[in-house]
């Protein structure tokens, strides 16, 4: 078949900028080619015999104020789970918010100090910059633990955009995002991806199968869109580009609930840094409940990339990259996602970048 565009990746970059190609030109050919057995990469989901709801690759809650983009993916979605995100830390043997807020200050946790509104955050590590915003008493009791499990790595190796992205309220709310839309597909994510990707005759998918091993006979002379990790695509010339994995224990327990919110952060105790119970969202009536307890670990060869490491090896390194692609994106090679650029974004982020990427080709 001839091929005008070939998207690497079916994660929601890739399915995404799929449905908008075919939309925009409804008579040209899309071939999507992905790796895995499924569609949807890391917010890939499916639902039990029982209808209990599971994320295989950990929690992923859409949060957006991008209206456009919500109103795109509702569009594909049967409903909505209406959840506003809420996170406990334990503490000192007490489950208290995360973001700290007024609660944690009156715990006699928090030394006020206002010097991080002048601080120059671009000389920051994650050290600094935290300590600046909550003091070293709230930062070792509810960050550095944390930190160092999540990235292996010292919070001062770190940049300052690791905990830049954790919000500091001085105020009761206790959510830990504040947009003004967010939630869960009633259906899943996967269901939602699936409608995205499969709305056209003219959307083909290989599962299964590394972009290597299509027959270049098949291709002619398509755009490539690339949302597998960059490096690979550049077979690792520069180096390898670092990632943290994620390894997770499913524990099923006969209860309705088995702890206090959806996720609960640890910080100082046990190896996982959080532990995920979706029924406090989905709120399925089943006897039983699942908790996903989740261990960072290193990126190897069996493992799957989730977080690009943001250390001044992982900027160098990447700035060769940078390089190369630049060098390809006026031709028929672009790059799109967290993977494709290296950057730690938001699903939303996503669709938002696969919609600009669109109106521009």
């Amino acid at each position: 078949m001839g091929v005008d565009y070939v998207i690497v990746g079916a994660g929601i970059s890739g399915c995404v900028t799929a449905n908008l190609l075919h939309k925009k030109y409804p008579g040209r050919q899309i071939l999507v080619v992905e790796k895995r057995d499924h569609i949807g990469g890391n917010c890939y989901d499916y639902t039990d015999r029982l209808g209990l709801l599971h994320h295989e690759y950990g929690p992923h809650l859409f949060h957006t104020n991008d209206k456009e983009v919500w109103e795109y993916v509702s569009s594909y979605a049967e409903g909505w789970y209406y959840y506003q995100h809420k996170v406990l830390s334990y503490v000192d043997g007490c489950y208290v918010p995360f973001p700290p807020d007024e609660e944690t200050v009156a715990r006699n946790w928090y030394e006020f100090d206002d010097s991080y509104k002048s601080f120059v955050q671009y000389k920051a590590n994650s050290l600094t910059f935290t300590r600046s915003r909550v003091g070293k008493v709230l930062y070792e009791k509810m960050f550095h633990g944390y930190t160092k499990k999540q990235w292996g790595k010292e919070a001062e190796e770190l940049s300052y955009k690791v905990c830049g992205r954790i919000p500091i309220r001085s105020t009761g709310d206790t959510r830990y995002f504040d947009d003004q839309y967010q939630g869960i597909p009633l259906d899943g994510y996967t269901k939602v991806l699936h409608k995205i990707l499969y709305s056209s005759g003219n959307i083909h998918v290989l599962l299964n199968t590394p972009y290597q091993n299509v027959g270049r006979d098949i291709l002619y002379d398509p755009t490539v869109i690339w949302t597998g990790p960059v490096d690979e695509y550049f077979n690792h010339i520069e180096g390898r580009l670092p990632y943290r994995s994620l390894r997770f224990e499913n524990v099923l327990h006969w209860e309705d609930r088995h702890q206090l919110a959806a996720v609960v952060n640890y910080p100082n105790d046990y190896d996982y840094t959080r532990s995920i119970e979706l029924k406090h969202i989905t709120k399925t009536p089943v006897p039983y409940t699942n908790v996903m307890y989740e261990y960072p670990v290193v990126l190897d060869k069996v493992n799957i990339p989730y977080y690009p490491i943001p250390c001044k090896e992982s900027d160098d390194m990447f700035g060769r990259y940078k390089e190369r692609m630049d060098l390809l994106s006026s031709g028929k090679i672009h790059f799109l996602g967290r993977l494709g650029k290296y950057q730690y974004i938001n699903m939303d982020v996503a669709v938002r970048e696969a919609m600009d990427f669109v109106k521009t080709v």
